[in-house]
């Protein structure tokens, strides 16, 4: 099975799409960052939307991308080893994925993040199972190894969308 299976390009593609149009959606998906995206432009689109928003900038167009992915030297390493097109070509594909209503939006964002837990779980448990045939685990190492390795995973994709009212819980 090709890992590639796990992603959704069209949803990534929807949420960059969306944060053009309504730059502050973002506040509601604190909880997506841009290595859960599978498109590494993507993800280095949605690093620099991020990073636009918390600056306080929300004229998310080509111009202000650009400026920003050029301002961190590891993405600008990432657009080159990736022969990216220009930020002006991607912007006009996203506005026909843009989604307008917060409930899309979401929808999207949870799709994204449920396919890089999937991706990371794959890989996961294939590293686990080679851990198997490894005659050095006994029994207790490879327990805790195998629990240690869940638990960091789990930990990283740890969100909710639930909000918690203190009189709801409490009588």
């Amino acid at each position: 099975m090709d890992i590639a299976e796990l992603s959704d390009i069209q949803s990534e593609s929807g949420v960059i799409g969306t944060l053009i149009y309504h730059p502050e959606f973002i506040l509601h998906t604190d909880y997506l960052q841009p290595g859960y995206f599978f498109g590494v432009e993507n993800g280095c689109i949605y690093w620099a939307i991020q990073e636009l928003y918390k600056s306080g900038i929300t004229n998310i167009d080509a111009y202000n991308i650009s400026n920003k992915l050029q301002s961190n030297k590891s993405v600008q390493k990432t657009i080159e080893k990736y022969n990216l097109p220009s930020v002006q070509e991607f912007i006009e594909l996203y506005k026909e994925t843009a989604r307008h209503t917060m409930e899309e939006y979401k929808m999207l964002a949870d799709n994204i993040v449920t396919l890089a837990f999937k991706r990371d779980l794959v890989k996961t448990l294939n590293q686990l199972s080679a851990n198997c045939f490894n005659p050095d685990y006994e029994l207790e190492k490879l327990n805790n190894v195998v629990y240690g390795e869940l638990d960091k995973l789990t930990q990283k994709y740890i969100s909710t969308n639930d909000i918690h009212i203190l009189g709801n819980d409490i009588d």
